[in-house]
């Protein structure tokens, strides 16, 4: 592990970390495909950590519907500077 002096807000920003756009409709997919696979019956909480802004916003909303019905519910954490809170 790295060992630094420098607080953890001016490490990062003196590296200014760059955030692509997320693919969040495609993780959502394979989620859902592998509850279905699985045969479980009980609901499933999903905390998906993301950076970046969102791409295929009205995928992600159809999913949320369908995944919804099958008992797969979604919780999104959004790390750097990225316009998650613009999702919906």
């Amino acid at each position: 592990m790295r060992q630094t002096t420098e607080s953890p807000a001016r490490f990062h920003q003196q590296r200014q970390m760059r955030m692509e756009p997320t693919n969040i409709a495609d993780a959502m997919r394979r989620v859902a495909s592998q509850y279905q696979e699985s045969g479980v019956t009980g609901p499933a909480f999903v905390v998906a950590q993301v950076g970046g802004e969102p791409w295929g916003r009205a995928q992600i909303r159809s999913l949320l519907l369908s995944d919804a019905t099958l008992g797969v519910f979604w919780l999104f954490v959004g790390f750097g500077r990225g316009k998650l809170a613009r999702l919906l």
